[in-house]
């Protein structure tokens, strides 16, 4: 059985509201009873309506617009994409093994194509050689806050 870490922003959506909490913020509280705009962890809240049937007949049941549901489900899923990606200062497991992966295709590489000393088959290494190092590319922590929200 595998420990699955569940993500790290969820929607949460009862009473007539909705939100989009963040697990990890310092004011989440996963026992607290309630959802309003102030809970600790709400990135993002919509209030919900009463529809003009159940106030006419004195219900106190709220409805969330289904817009509104969509919005969260799309920001919480934006959210914890941003969140899984490497951001600067992230260390990077078995390091050795992606340079020996990347080192064992290239070799694979070049004894495929650089046998024949033709220009065709040495312009297709150099197209395969760059489609290796981009499968296993890690960008420079510069470049992982530049494009930070």
């Amino acid at each position: 059985m595998t420990d699955k870490k569940e993500p790290r922003y969820f929607v949460d959506q009862r009473g007539g509201c909705i939100a989009v909490r963040d697990r990890e913020h310092k004011d989440h509280d996963p026992d607290y009873n309630g959802l309003h705009p102030d809970t600790g962890g709400v990135v993002k809240y919509w209030s919900g309506f009463q529809r003009e049937e159940n106030k006419s007949k004195g219900y106190p049941h709220w409805d969330v617009k289904s817009s509104d549901v969509e919005d969260a489900i799309t920001l919480c899923q934006e959210l914890n994409i941003a969140d899984s990606e490497p951001k600067a200062g992230d260390t990077i497991p078995n390091t050795n093994k992606v340079v020996s992966d990347i080192v064992r295709e290239l070799v694979e590489s070049v004894n495929r194509y650089y046998i024949t000393e033709n220009i065709v088959m040495e312009d297709m290494f150099k197209r395969e050689a760059e489609s290796i190092v981009r499968k296993y590319y890690i960008p420079d922590p510069e470049e992982l806050t530049d494009n930070l929200p």
